[in-house]
């Protein structure tokens, strides 16, 4: 199912996906799922811990003396249950889109899972069907498209390991120097046929999207650009970009983040920053650091040398933000506060629903577990 190379391509993304097959089989329902949840609300945690890359901090900093893990499950549990209740007032469905859904459905969406139709897209048609025949989840569809800003015939160079292929030819320099980048060598090109976001749910007659999740090896802003009449009622979109190109004329980082902000979101994380060496020196190596403030929490990782060439790029709309005067319905407060809370970002949840003052007593209950 998975080719080991690509673990360096996308390798904490794949681990959520490896988990959220298991879900979508109804495979270890209880296990997996709490799984999922840590590695949603963890990711940096979780760097450090599969790559063994976490370093001590100097004695100058402050650090928090470690939560006992009964304690921990607790507050799981807890969040997890106020999620439910959430979901539970809301009375429309959720549509969740996963643009590039190889492998599976996101984790990050299957937390929502019963109250969410959860609409994938891929262009390998064998690949969806091997997907929609084996998953047991309700409301899941998997559709053999590839998604464009026009709806126009798309070249698409299949690598070597069909998970890197895009509309963008593969650099030659890149994949012939740096190791990890081998597997996406070009092995053909196909024409595949392609749709807008906004025609496919038109012609669908469906409703306007709240999540997105967009991995597709660079055509991201492409299909942004196609979903724009669609973009209203998102409340976050989960984005790859590349700050360095992967493929030939491919938009970067900072194309994409222009075209979210024009479009009323601002970025709120970036996750799995991903480095390429062209040759390994444990020598060479050096750390990255995490801060927040307050409290002094200093998170050191060290990814090993190389260049910085991609991430995940969360971003959340504007108005969720405290330094944001614009007022949120309760019906809006509540479908963001739960999408969000899917990756973990139950203080962002929080304020969110402190926002709205038909659901303070939802921000009040919500506080009381965060700060239990």
């Amino acid at each position: 199912m998975i080719a080991t190379p690509m673990y360096h391509r996308t390798p904490f993304r794949q681990l959520r996906q490896i988990y959220s097959s298991l879900l979508a089989l109804g495979r270890l329902p209880g296990i997996a799922e709490e799984i999922n949840r840590t590695i949603a609300s963890n990711g940096v945690e979780q760097m450090a811990a599969i790559r063994s890359l976490a370093t001590s901090p100097p004695a100058t900093e402050t650090v928090k003396p470690p939560v006992a893990a009964p304690v921990l499950a607790s507050h799981k549990h807890r969040l997890s249950a106020f999620r439910s209740e959430l979901l539970a007032k809301i009375e429309q469905p959720l549509l969740c889109v996963d643009i590039g859904a190889r492998w599976g459905v996101d984790s990050a969406l299957l937390a929502l899972k019963g109250k969410a139709k959860l609409l994938c897209f891929d262009p390998d048609e064998e690949e969806c069907a091997r997907l929609q025949a084996n998953h047991s989840v309700d409301e899941l569809e998997y559709v053999p498209l590839a998604l464009s800003s026009d709806g126009r015939e798309l070249s698409l160079t299949i690598t070597r390991e069909p998970a890197c292929s895009s509309i963008y030819d593969p650099d030659e320099k890149l994949y012939t120097n740096y190791p990890a980048l081998a597997e996406s060598a070009p092995d053909r090109v196909v024409c595949v046929p392609s749709s807008s976001l906004d025609n496919f749910l038109a012609a669908r007659n469906l409703g306007k999207p709240h999540l997105f999740k967009i991995d597709t090896q660079g055509s991201e802003l492409d299909i942004l650009k196609g979903s724009v009449r669609n973009l209203s009622e998102v409340c976050m979109i989960d984005v790859e970009v590349e700050f360095n190109p992967l493929y030939k004329g491919q938009p970067l980082f900072g194309q994409v983040d222009s075209f979210m902000r024009t479009n009323g979101f601002v970025l709120w994380r970036l996750t799995h920053l991903v480095h390429y060496p062209v040759e390994s020196f444990d020598a060479a190596s050096t750390e990255i650091e995490a801060v927040a403030h307050p409290p002094s929490r200093i998170q050191r990782i060290n990814p090993g040398n190389g260049q910085l060439f991609w991430g995940q790029a969360h971003y959340v709309r504007s108005s969720f933000l405290v330094a944001d005067p614009t007022p949120i319905d309760a019906a809006f407060a509540r479908r963001a506060a739960v999408v969000t809370s899917a990756y973990g970002y139950w203080d962002l949840s929080l304020t969110i629903l402190e926002k709205c003052p038909e659901t303070k007593v939802e921000a009040s209950d919500l506080r009381a577990i965060l700060r239990a």
